[in-house]
């Protein structure tokens, strides 16, 4: 009779593990595909971005393929990209919809996602940019927020710093009276 009343609760409740979702239909058939997503924030125009062009590109290159996917949100649809981001991919329609949504501030920032929208990390990809006015980019990071948090997921830990501060260029949202 449990067994019943059991099953029962579970039909009532819902069997599927698919959650409700602020973000756009579009981008939540993206997040889906696999288990987890590395979303950025990305701008050609801001110059910390650019100091992190390799840093993403082996960041991305270093993740199991069967269980992340990359991608890059192109929030200024204006700039002109001719950059190759190797395993990102680029997503534009919407783009500024999402970022503001996910609670992106600046470029670049990374969230990490599982496949029910939930972010798992936010923030900076690591602790090389100490002040914007100066652009203080340090070769070697002391500190490996992303890389950090990436190991632990994999290693089916919790994250132990699920957010950080990022620092680079303001993302510019559309402000309504």
């Amino acid at each position: 009779m449990r067994l019943f009343f059991a099953l029962f609760a579970f039909a009532v409740v819902g069997c599927s593990s698919r959650v409700e979702s602020k973000y756009p239909s579009e981008f939540n058939k993206i997040l889906e595909k696999k288990p987890f997503a590395m979303v950025v924030t990305y701008s050609v125009d801001c110059p910390v971005s650019q100091l992190y062009t390799s840093v993403l590109k082996d960041i991305s290159a270093s993740l199991p393929l069967d269980s992340f996917q990359c991608l890059l949100l192109k929030v200024n649809a204006n700039e002109n990209w001719d950059i190759s981001m190797n395993r990102f991919n680029v997503i534009d329609s919407g783009a500024l919809e999402m970022a503001q949504a996910i609670g992106f501030k600046v470029f670049p920032e990374v969230a990490v996602m599982n496949s029910e929208g939930k972010v798992i990390y936010i923030g900076a990809i690591d602790g090389r940019v100490k002040e914007i006015g100066n652009t203080h980019f340090k070769p070697l990071p002391s500190e490996m927020y992303l890389n950090n948090a990436l190991t632990q997921l994999r290693q089916k830990q919790q994250i132990k710093m699920p957010s950080t501060i990022a620092k680079g260029c303001f993302i510019e949202y559309n402000k309504n009276p």
